[in-house]
């Protein structure tokens, strides 16, 4: 696949570098929320969240992740039979992480305003 410029060893480039190497830290940070069930955000109220609500983070910066994977690194891939099913799972997994910034939305309203 040829980017506007004609160059194909910038899509190689940002296949690697936007496609694995910067999802990949996320989705560790993710998996640790979910696993661990807690999920220290270090701001400056200090706020910590435990059990469901962690794991919905966690799950959320997950599928954030997953979408970016499936943006850079399906759709710049050469091979035609990986590239053509990038749409599908990035939409995939930009509905569920809606779907998780939802979810959170009411987790931080119910703890800010409700308890």
């Amino acid at each position: 696949m040829t980017n506007w410029l004609g160059n194909d060893a910038d899509d190689k480039w940002e296949m690697w570098a936007y496609g694995v190497a910067a999802p990949l830290p996320v989705a560790g940070i993710a998996l640790f929320w979910i696993i661990g069930r807690r999920a220290d955000l270090h701001d400056r109220s200090g706020t910590v969240l435990f059990g469901t609500d962690a794991a919905a983070l966690g799950m959320t910066a997950l599928l954030l992740a997953l979408a970016l994977h499936f943006h850079f690194f399906w759709r710049l891939n050469p091979n035609p039979a990986v590239n053509r099913h990038y749409a599908m799972g990035r939409t995939v997994a930009l509905v569920g992480a809606i779907i998780g910034l939802l979810y959170l939305t009411w987790c931080f309203v119910r703890l800010c305003f409700l308890s």
